[in-house]
């Protein structure tokens, strides 16, 4: 089946889709993802990596906050070389069908794309199962969708099949290694937030053998089941919607957690802590529903953070930003020369992100490609504007000054962030005062409530 302008040829043969992924295109392309992804994202963390073995057959299977950024986290997490499966609607482009299959991603075809197309899927797993028998990597998605929910979606069962399958296509002495991966994003679409990226304990195939033997649609559903769970336990999952407010504001509240998967940890403390008051006590997580989202409003409407609503000594405070205002100050200078030079390409992303973007999955994606175009498009043109005015050797020192002057800008903006963020509510209590008091009031009604909670909820478990 190879893949020409993003058609699919009806005759053609998983050798044809293998010979096409021969290209060493991906190899080239992994060091700058990696870059890329240092660049958008502030915080990385990794866990669990022992779990991928150096050889042999291997799924992975991950969840799908992301869209592009989920293939990309999972490629440059691990040492493997990855084939990733995805809809064939993305191989319509033939540009894009071409890149795809030149980096080794195979069409999927759901039902809900195109009526009587689900048939081609025959040479999309036959592909699989040759890299697989050959010792490859597979990647996959089995929610099928890439949706905001904070929670895992029903599992397709393509991986289970794949496994499985091809296990007994090689009288199940092939030893595939299942690996579930959980993403999961402080933000998804936004610049410089963080992302850990958590894999295993692996799933062993072998294990449902057995039950395949006799009744293979049973152990295939099984075994999706399993891996369903295994995900869920990996990154957060909460299984109401309406669920979702309550713990993006309850997480606010419990700040300090040192890295991301202390974070995770919290926050599925969290889930499970709200379903046990939501069954016991309905009136009083109604009650506690109320206040939080409340609260947030306020917080919301006076743009201030949580952490930083208590008062602290003004002259402690003073003194630790005077530091800050001198360095930023000295620094100023070497920020409004890399600002003036890097503004169209940091700004383009967000532009056309809020123009091309029709769903909060496909902002980060939008702004990492639309990113990767920018910055090298206008660091051509100004570079080739100084060369033509300036010479070849102010043009050099300006090329090799853009890139640097830019990632000084990039931690320049964030220190000033911090900065202004710590200084708010400060001025807010200054020029609001009767507001901030109000806020602080509420704050600290819900932070009783909460201990009081916590330490009920403990008490049971």
């Amino acid at each position: 089946m190879p893949i020409a302008g993003g058609c699919v040829s009806e005759d053609a043969s998983e050798k044809g889709i293998l010979s096409q992924m021969s290209s060493p295109v991906y190899s080239y392309l992994l060091p700058l993802a990696r870059v890329l992804l240092r660049l958008f994202f502030h915080r990385i963390e990794v866990k669990g990596s022992q779990a991928v073995p150096t050889s042999g057959p291997v799924i992975f299977a991950a969840n799908h906050p992301n869209m592009l950024m989920d293939a990309l986290v999972l490629a440059t997490s691990q040492p493997r070389k990855l084939s990733f499966l995805a809809k064939a609607t993305l191989f319509h482009s033939p540009l894009l069908g071409r890149f795809l299959a030149t980096v080794g991603v195979l069409p999927v075809y759901r039902r809900s794309d195109k009526h009587g197309e689900t048939g081609k899927n025959v040479l999309t797993f036959g592909a699989c199962f040759e890299l697989l028998k050959n010792g490859g990597a597979v990647a996959l998605f089995p929610e099928g969708v890439s949706h905001e929910r904070q929670a895992i979606l029903p599992l397709k069962t393509g991986c289970s099949r794949i496994a499985l399958e091809c296990e007994e296509r090689n009288n199940f002495n092939l030893g595939i290694t299942v690996i579930p991966a959980g993403l999961y994003y402080s933000a998804p679409a936004i610049f410089r937030s963080d992302i850990l990226v958590v894999l295993g304990p692996t799933l062993d195939p072998a294990d449902y053998f057995e039950h395949y033997r006799s009744e293979p649609q049973e152990a295939v559903r099984k075994m999706t089941a399993d891996l369903e769970r295994r995900l869920r336990k990996l990154t957060l999952h909460v299984p109401h919607l309406e669920d979702e407010p309550l713990i993006e504001g309850l997480r606010h509240m419990f700040t300090g957690a040192p890295d991301m998967g202390s974070r995770l940890a919290i926050d599925q403390t969290l889930v499970k802590a709200v379903a046990h008051f939501n069954a016991s006590d309905p009136e009083r997580y109604r009650r506690l529903r109320r206040d939080v989202l409340h609260y947030r409003q306020w917080l919301f409407a006076l743009d201030v953070d949580h952490s930083r609503l208590e008062r602290r000594n003004w002259s402690g405070t003073i003194r630790g930003m005077v530091p800050r205002l001198v360095l930023g100050g000295a620094a100023l200078p070497l920020f409004l020369y890399g600002a003036l030079n890097n503004f169209l390409p940091y700004k383009m992303p967000g532009w056309v992100s809020r123009v091309v973007a029709r769903e909060p999955v496909e902002v980060a994606t939008t702004k990492l490609v639309t990113g990767m175009v920018s910055f090298p498009l206008f660091y051509s043109l100004q570079t080739w504007a100084v060369w033509r005015w300036f010479g070849s050797a102010p043009a050099i020192i300006y090329a090799v000054l853009l890139p640097l002057t830019g990632l000084a800008v990039l931690f320049y903006v964030e220190a000033t962030r911090e900065f202004f963020g710590a200084l708010r509510p400060w001025l807010l209590y200054w020029s609001k005062g009767h507001r901030m008091h109000r806020v602080q009031e509420m704050r600290d009604e819900i932070v009783r409530e909460l201990e009081l909670c916590r330490s009920e909820y403990l008490a049971l478990h």
